[in-house]
Parts: structure tokens; sequence; C-alpha cells
């Protein structure tokens, strides 16, 4: 179904003394569905048929459309929650060990502390050697609630698809994303760290996609993600 507007009448037949004129209603229909064109990774707490887990729960690998996060060693392997996938802080992370280039990444997440990160945390980084091979970076600080990033590799970060900076003052669940500047070559893409800073909080959406997205359907995908996560 598509977006439009649909009029609804209703009436009672055999009763038109009662009610002896329609009553009719009209509805704007929107159509709320994930854009898939240029998807190269789909990240979903919910879909269980990509999960392979340990002892019911920990996160040991997640395939879509051919790639894989994977975590091997179990104690820092996140814990998958009616929730989110749980990112403990101390350990916890997924690599994709192939490497590939998204372009622009959308997230929806949830810090255990939404006032400010006790500790300098990553949500997302990649890339090997910042001499040849500039790392693709989005952390928030310790003590305080900015998002930093690599400047020269992240082009854009976005809250609730608002051009930002700051995580505080958007609620508990958030929707962000990033976007990263063309012809760098990504390599070792890692959810939750980046040199020992660790996420410390739930993902429960995270979305990867090889084409910089249309501002049409940026509105789009927020729009489907809050209704999606009823935010």
């Amino acid at each position: 179904i598509g977006d439009g507007v649909v009029t609804i009448t209703a009436s009672q037949v055999g009763d038109s003394i009662f009610y002896p004129i329609s009553t009719s209603q009209t509805v704007t229909i929107i159509n709320i569905a994930l854009d898939e064109t240029n998807l190269v990774f789909d990240f979903d707490f919910e879909a269980t048929a990509k999960q392979t887990l340990r002892d019911s729960i920990y996160l040991t690998n997640y395939v879509d459309r051919g790639l894989n996060f994977a975590q091997a060693t179990a104690s820092q392997q996140p814990t998958v929650t009616s929730g989110g996938i749980l990112f403990d802080g101390v350990n916890d992370f997924l690599v994709n060990l192939t490497g590939f280039a998204p372009i622009e990444i959308w997230v929806v997440l949830e810090n255990t502390n939404n006032t400010v990160f006790p500790n300098t945390q990553t949500i997302y980084s990649s890339g090997f050697d910042v001499a040849v091979n500039p790392r693709f970076i989005v952390q928030g600080l310790a003590g305080g609630t900015d998002i930093f990033n690599v400047p020269q590799i992240v082009r854009e970060v976005r809250v609730n698809n608002i051009v930002s900076n700051n995580l505080a003052p958007i609620g508990d669940l958030k929707i962000m994303s990033f976007t990263q500047n063309a012809g760098y070559n990504i390599t070792s893409p890692a959810i939750g760290n980046y040199s020992g800073q660790f996420w410390s909080g739930t993902i429960k959406r995270m979305l990867f996609f090889d084409e910089f997205l249309s501002e049409e359907r940026r509105t789009a995908l927020q729009e489907y993600l809050a209704y999606t996560y009823s935010l």
C-alpha cells in the first residue's frame, strides 16, 4: 500500500429511520516501510533467524546479506534481551573481519546512563592503521554528552535526523545516523568497541547503506524507525 487519502463511508442498511445519513471519514494513509535500496547490512535484535547464540542468550554470530559480525570469545559476547542487544561496557563487541565500506549508518540505541557517558564509549569504529587507513569512529566522551567522531572521515552525525553533537537532550531511546566521506577503505568494522572503549547499553537496530541517502529517504527512514520502536 502506498501513501494517499481514502474516504471511508459507513451506513446501517435497513435502518434509515434512525440512521438516514451515511457517515464518512477521510483518512490520510502513510506507508511505513523500510526502503532496502543499497542496504548492505541489517542488524536487528528481533531477527532471530540471523543470530547464532551461545546458551540461548549470548550472541556469537549475526549474518545478513553475506556479511557476518561475530565474537568468538565467550566473555566478550553481547547479550540478546527482550529490549535489544545489550553491550556491557566492559568488553562486549562484535567485529566483521572481512571488511566492507558502509557510507551511511543508522542505529536505534539506548545508553545505560542517559545524562552522561560514565566512560568513553564507542558505538561504531572501523579501520586498522590511523596513519594509513584513518578510522571511522563515533564515540561518546567520558563524563559528558558530546558525540566524538574523526572529522576527516565522519561527515555528519544526526540524532533523530537532526544534525547534532550531543545525545543528552533527546530522551532515553534515540535514533542516530552518521555518514563517512567517500574514498576510504574500511576494514574490520566493529560494533561497540574502539581500542578498549566499549559501548554500554542496548542496540535495537543498526542499518548500513553503501550510499548517501537523500533527505527524502532520511525522513522516511526516521519515520519508519520511530514508528517501529514507538519513539
